[in-house]
């Protein structure tokens, strides 16, 4: 089990490391006057999560405060039905005896 996870915390961090690269050159690509507007845009989202009381939240748009997982968890566990009738396989004539 230690082995997992190290394995991936080794994994995250080369995933954070490519993110921050990215992230960079996005930056860099910007002149000085939009680098200032993101900064302003950043610096004032970072100050109105920080007023609220689950600040890991903000911008979450759902009611539900905390969940474990996603509608789409919820629904992969949920019953299965089955898959629908090919088109061709639906009226096929009975093969009768004699006829």
């Amino acid at each position: 089990m230690d082995m997992l996870i190290t394995l991936l915390t080794h994994w995250r961090r080369m995933m954070l490391s490519r993110q921050a690269v990215a992230v960079r050159q996005a930056v860099l690509a910007l002149n000085a006057e939009q680098r200032k507007a993101a900064a302003d845009h950043t610096l004032a989202e970072i100050q109105h999560a920080a007023t609220l009381p689950q600040p890991h939240l903000h911008g979450v748009t759902e009611s539900s405060i905390y969940r474990p997982w996603s509608q789409v968890a919820s629904t992969a566990a949920g019953p299965r039905r089955p898959p629908p009738a090919p088109p061709h396989a639906a009226r096929q004539p009975a093969r009768g005896v004699g006829g």
